[in-house]
């Protein structure tokens, strides 16, 4: 799998399990260098694989993606199974880029399998008209929803690689800059099966201890049928890593949603994630 830049963004075997029960720290398979603890309540996870970084301003619209799209021409990112058509993928479309395919979307199935897995969960086409009737693949009003068999803990997210690189040869880090803006918009809706939620978690660079330690908000979304959208103020989250007050909307690395673990249980999820956008609240 090609390396992308991605701090907390992707779950290994080892991670996914810690990730549902609180902070956790990322292994070699997701940047190279492993942070110790630097304080009871500051203990969340690694130092940034790079010190350099790009920053681009979310537009006045605060629109910053939408994983509704779908997009008949893409070639999918793992090889299909049955359940999935032949062509087609999800189409992430983002109002900022840092670079030619310096961003997208990347989904990890759970501990057992490997990021992309298919017999996990992915993304899929489906029926606008009727979600269960047969799906033509080459229809691009398709919508996306991410389904599938949940076999235990598991994520999806985004990714932000700037093209560029570090004075070192590295790729360089990307970063959004929501400051303009006091919270977040998601619209979003399915069946997230016997837990009945999903947590959105988004991540800003920096703590007073370390510019290059990210922090965590969390938000707790009971799904509901259909899409819907909320809005959360920034002090409206839960700081899950680090300090309510250290999060900074100047320096967003990082949107990610989490799926929780049944002890042996596997169940099956079915959402549709629309757009996620920032908002003012006056």
């Amino acid at each position: 799998m090609k390396l992308k830049f991605k701090l907390l963004a992707s779950l290994t075997s080892a991670s996914t399990l810690a990730l549902v029960t609180g902070c956790w720290t990322s292994d070699a398979h997701d940047v190279p260098t492993d942070a110790g603890p630097i304080g009871a309540s500051e203990q969340c996870g690694a130092l940034a694989a790079t010190q350099c970084f790009q920053t681009e301003v979310i537009p006045a619209t605060g629109e910053f993606l939408d994983f509704s799209v779908w997009d008949p021409n893409a070639t999918p990112p793992f090889p299909p199974d049955p359940a999935q058509p032949p062509q087609g993928a999800c189409k992430t479309t983002f109002s900022v880029t840092f670079g030619d395919s310096s961003t997208g979307t990347w989904v990890h199935s759970g501990p057992d399998y490997p990021m992309g897995n298919t017999w996990g969960f992915s993304f899929h086409p489906i029926n606008p008209k009727d979600p269960n009737a047969p799906v033509d693949p080459n229809d691009p009003n398709n919508i996306c929803h991410l389904k599938g068999n949940i076999p235990s803990a598991g994520s999806w997210g985004i990714y932000m690689n700037p093209t560029t690189k570090c004075d070192d040869g590295s790729l360089r880090g990307g970063l959004v800059d929501a400051s303009a803006f006091d919270g977040i918009s998601i619209t979003i809706g399915g069946n997230a099966g016997p837990p009945g939620y999903m947590k959105i978690n988004f991540f800003s660079l920096g703590t007073p201890e370390d510019p290059y330690r990210e922090q965590k908000l969390t938000v707790k979304i009971v799904m509901p049928p259909v899409p819907t959208t909320y809005k959360f103020l920034w002090n409206q989250m839960t700081a899950t890593c680090g300090r309510l007050e250290w999060f900074n909307p100047a320096a967003i690395i990082n949107v990610q949603g989490e799926m929780l673990a049944l002890a042996g249980l596997s169940y099956t999820f079915d959402v549709e994630i629309g757009k996620i956008s920032f908002y003012k609240a006056n």
